[in-house]
């Protein structure tokens, strides 16, 4: 088994990131730049809570509130690959 990549990741409502979409680069380390209270924890924690369906706190804590206050979903969308197989993901966040 070679492991899990992701490739794409898309979030909406979620934190100060709002809307975004990144794909990562196909072979080695991808790196997220960026200044104090610019999302890159939050990106993280989104992510774990698009694969698991919890946050980065523990299965028995709900999902953070992003501050979302239109009254739209929060969702989150990944593009993982394993083992040459490429999966998407979706998880409603709020």
């Amino acid at each position: 088994m070679s492991g899990m990549q992701i490739q794409r990741v898309r979030l909406d409502g979620v934190g100060t990131l709002g809307q975004i979409d990144l794909t990562f680069a196909p072979q080695g380390i991808s790196l997220v730049l960026g200044p104090n209270e610019s999302g890159k924890s939050t990106l993280c924690e989104a992510i774990v809570a698009t694969l698991y369906g919890c946050s980065q706190r523990g299965a028995s804590e709900r999902l953070r509130t992003w501050g979302r206050s239109d009254g739209q979903p929060h969702t989150g969308e990944l593009w993982v690959q394993v083992d040459g197989c490429t999966y998407y993901l979706y998880r409603d966040l709020g």
